[in-house]
């Protein structure tokens, strides 16, 4: 059981003991809980040899609270399967788990709220893309159906009476949890894994020219390295300054996603191979952020405007320990990554439907010179790995009545010309029940981040039961 996992559960543990023994515990209130099953199908279009080709995530997540006049307390259990799983060169028919998203106690006062445990927390003003909200890692096993993971934190926002348009808010964590990715993490020397593990691998190159004949390439990955964990934060909020609610912030962190250096060699081994190693390494990081949200009217018609910003600066301290052969690959530049967008929804219904539109710029741009593609120098064909450099993503719903919802997206890159296209159909059965038809296609150069991935387009499927 991870090690965040097991904190939690004695955390929770603790607490409903505290309770339980506590004078007056019978004053305590407790919230009707909730139980949300979900299941999401995934099928690839293109079924291709050794790759899975179907899908799927089965989920269960139920909240529960109880407060008692200055106190709170809120955990929200979380299993989930997957069906099949391969991760780190082993496959599986299923792999379950268990943690909690959400397992922490809460003191509140007229002035400062405290809160300590597993948390989610969420930062910035722009609609689905953050630039700003980096403090919790993401379970990342489908990089397009990626979702939020808790991590240990302890939390205080102050709101001082007679400034109720301020809230400065503060985090600190000595604990640090990876992004999960479908790879694993050996804990020393090295794992082997297959391309066939993640569909999402499928951009790596399978073969090098050792002089003018391909030879096939293993892949291997070895421990990774971490810099000192603890982790802080702090961010003040404001509301109605120039007619704008916002923030600004500032976090000192452990990137989430590791720098990754590659290494070759070739074994003297018949028939022979090329061995190709990536060395993951965690770097800190200093992240200042700055966003916002207004509305304004244009002829009788609302629209509201929000824009995120964050500026990266990158600590570079540990890659002159690295060895020589690996400091170019870990090296990384400062960077700006910017996010403004505006949506309306009409008044006046056409064909008798709402429509409503979300249009956004995102720019991502390196401040420096000094970052290259990693493992560039190792081998050619490697995949693209940013998902943002200059994006335009248009969004638009037409609410076909109270339960009927059709909505696009698409993401497109203006510097490689590629782009993602999700349309969806949801339908709302009952209160308790509802169904999502959803697809992805990647089209476009296959230069470009969404492009390279031409060869996973699928369909999907969701069903979402509110049992409690």
């Amino acid at each position: 059981m991870p090690k965040l996992t097991t904190a939690a559960l004695n955390f929770v543990s603790l607490i409903l003991t505290a309770l339980v023994f506590t004078p007056g515990a019978l004053a305590w209130e407790w919230q009707q809980p909730s139980l949300n099953i979900s299941n999401s199908f995934q099928f690839y279009q293109q079924p291709l040899v050794g790759y899975q080709w179907v899908q799927e995530l089965l989920e269960a997540e139920s909240e529960w609270s109880v407060s008692h006049e200055v106190w709170t307390l809120k955990a929200t259990p979380w299993a989930w399967t997957r069906l099949p799983f391969a991760v780190g060169g082993a496959k599986a028919w299923a792999r379950p788990a268990f943690e909690f998203k959400e397992a922490w106690l809460e003191w509140s006062h007229p002035w400062v709220d405290v809160r300590v445990g597993q948390q989610q927390i969420s930062w910035g003003s722009a609609d689905q893309i953050n630039p700003t909200d980096t403090w919790n890692p993401l379970d990342q096993y489908d990089l397009f159906a990626s979702r939020k993971l808790g991590n240990l934190t302890a939390r205080a926002i102050l709101h001082p009476p007679g400034l109720e348009r301020l809230q400065w808010e503060w985090l600190a964590s000595p604990f640090f949890r990876p992004s999960a990715l479908p790879v694993e993490w050996p804990t020393g020397g090295t794992l082997g894994f297959e391309l066939s593990d993640s569909r999402m691998f499928l951009p790596l190159p399978t073969q090098v020219l050792v002089g003018s004949t391909p030879e096939p390439i293993r892949y291997v990955i070895s421990a990774p390295t971490y810099p000192a964990t603890f982790q802080w934060g702090s961010r003040l909020r404001f509301s109605g300054v120039a007619g704008f609610d916002g923030s600004i912030s500032y976090l000192n962190i452990v990137e989430t996603l590791p720098r990754i250096a590659y290494t070759s060699v070739r074994p003297p081994v018949v028939p022979t191979y090329t061995e190709v190693t990536l060395q993951p390494s965690f770097h800190r990081m200093q992240q200042f952020g700055l966003d916002g949200a207004t509305g304004f009217a244009i002829a009788g018609e609302e629209f509201s405007l929000r824009f995120e910003c964050a500026l990266g600066l990158p600590d570079g301290s540990r890659v002159s320990t690295a060895p020589a052969a690996t400091q170019a690959d870990l090296t990384k530049d400062p960077y700006i990554h910017a996010v403004l967008g505006m949506d309306h929804t009409l008044k006046q219904h056409v064909f008798g439907t709402v429509l409503y539109f979300n249009v956004m710029g995102v720019v991502q741009q390196k401040l420096g010179t000094q970052e290259i593609a990693a493992g560039s120098l190792t081998l050619s064909g490697l995949p693209n790995l940013k998902p943002w450099d200059r994006n335009l993503i248009v969004y638009v719903e037409d609410r076909v009545g109270s339960k009927l919802k059709i909505s696009n997206t698409v993401v497109w890159s203006l510097k490689n010309g590629d782009a993602l296209i999700r349309p969806s159909v949801q339908y709302q059965w009952h209160e308790k029940l509802q169904t999502k038809l959803h697809a992805d296609f990647f089209v476009g150069s296959l230069l470009g981040f969404y492009g390279q991935f031409y060869q996973d387009q699928r369909l999907g499927l969701d069903v979402q039961w509110f049992v409690l």
